[in-house]
């Protein structure tokens, strides 16, 4: 048996509606492409600035369709799951998690922008900037699997407790080659190896800890000095003392190792998803020489969201310390060409906050979305969709 899935169609673009117009979700319960049934629908549907509905409805037909309406701008959150006859959730069979937005062009951060903001974030880049680039451990790694590229597991010295630490691999031939770094989402792991034909590519995890370890090392440490690192609300009172400063520090630091290289071509990209993103944009911020920045479902945007009643959940929770840290704040100083995916069913990173920062960048830029995604999840027969309202 195969796995079983929701097939979404809504009746126009899912991040096109307007204010009182109709949002209308055709769901079907497929298995391998082809239509299938359940006993009973379950769903749930919710709203930005409403409270939110829950039912039932046959699920003989395989088909099930739901409505809804925005009042103001923002987004739809719709679930939906195929019961058993017990009531129990049908087995091996995801979840539909997906949304549609009202006006999302008109969408902007509910995170107020701090009084000193530009003067931190100097301070920051004073401090970045007092620390050389210098690396401080430089060990080649054997990978026969990877053999036309030389690739170390490399320690830069940085301001702040831990150097940068990460994996770089570049072609062993003879050249110039864009670059790129890549960063990690939330979590105590090494960094990855990663290889690309005519590239360098610099990964780095997110603390400045030691790759190729044991994974029992990694779980000491979750367990211990980097438990719940960034989600202490007493710790992100005061921006100077949140763990994000010297992550943000370390991430901006990598960026700058690259332009360093003799065989780097002056084309320097920073990549990644949710913590990733977040490290990668305010590297950007740090760094002018960054020429674009390229993420996917970034965190931290528009934090103090639920404030005003759009729905977030999750941690880290709003204090005047996060402020400074919000993407929707920092988009302000991206000063190069962006690309953007979110999941319109993710409230790990909730689509009213992407589409928040989206909103705040200055510079040329473009997103996708993608619908029945979460986080870590999307649907086999998933649709994405161009958003078609870049403003510079």
């Amino acid at each position: 048996m195969g796995k079983k899935y929701f097939f979404c169609k809504t009746n126009k673009h899912p991040v096109e509606y307007k204010t009182g117009e109709k949002m209308i979700y055709e769901l079907e319960l497929r298995e391998d492409g082809k239509k299938i049934t359940c006993h009973t629908f379950s769903y749930t549907i919710e709203r930005d600035f409403e409270e939110k509905t829950e039912g039932t409805a046959c699920g003989k037909d395989g088909t099930i369709t739901l409505e809804t309406v925005m009042n103001k701008p923002g987004f739809a959150r719709v679930i939906c799951r195929a019961l058993d006859e017990h009531g129990n959730k049908l087995e091996d069979c995801d979840d539909f998690e997906g949304g549609t937005g009202a006006e999302v062009e008109t969408l902007r951060t509910t995170t107020p922008m701090p009084e000193k903001f530009d003067e931190f974030w100097e301070n920051c880049r004073k401090e970045l900037y007092s620390v050389d680039v210098e690396t401080i451990g430089y060990k080649e790694v054997e990978k026969p699997e990877y053999p036309d590229f030389n690739i170390y597991d490399v320690k830069i010295k940085c301001a702040g407790p831990m150097p940068v630490s990460g994996y770089i691999s570049a072609p062993k031939k003879e050249g110039k080659f864009p670059a790129y770094v890549c960063y990690k989402g939330y979590g105590v792991v090494p960094a990855p190896i990663s290889c690309k034909e005519d590239t360098i590519i610099f990964y780095i995890n997110a603390h400045g800890i030691e790759n190729g370890r044991p994974d029992e090392y990694y779980q000491k440490l979750a367990n211990t000095r980097l438990k719940n690192y960034g989600l202490i609300t007493e710790q992100n009172i005061d921006p100077d003392k949140s763990y994000f400063k010297y992550m943000a520090l370390r991430a901006a630091q990598a960026a700058r190792f690259l332009l360093t290289l003799p065989n780097f071509n002056g084309e320097l990209i920073l990549h990644g998803g949710s913590q990733g993103a977040f490290q990668a944009t305010v590297a950007t911020t740090l760094v002018p020489e960054v020429n674009k920045l390229d993420i996917y479902i970034p965190w931290l945007c528009d934090i103090n969201a639920a404030s005003i009643g759009r729905i977030r959940y999750g941690d880290p929770q709003f204090t005047d310390g996060m402020a400074y840290y919000d993407l929707t704040n920092l988009a302000t100083k991206i000063h190069c060409p962006v690309t953007l995916m979110a999941g319109l069913g993710d409230y790990t990173c909730h689509p009213t906050g992407i589409f928040s920062f989206y909103n705040a960048i200055p510079t040329k830029k473009q997103m996708r979305v993608i619908q029945n995604k979460i986080h870590l999840y999307q649907s086999p027969e998933a649709e994405e969709f161009k958003v078609n309202y870049p403003v510079y």
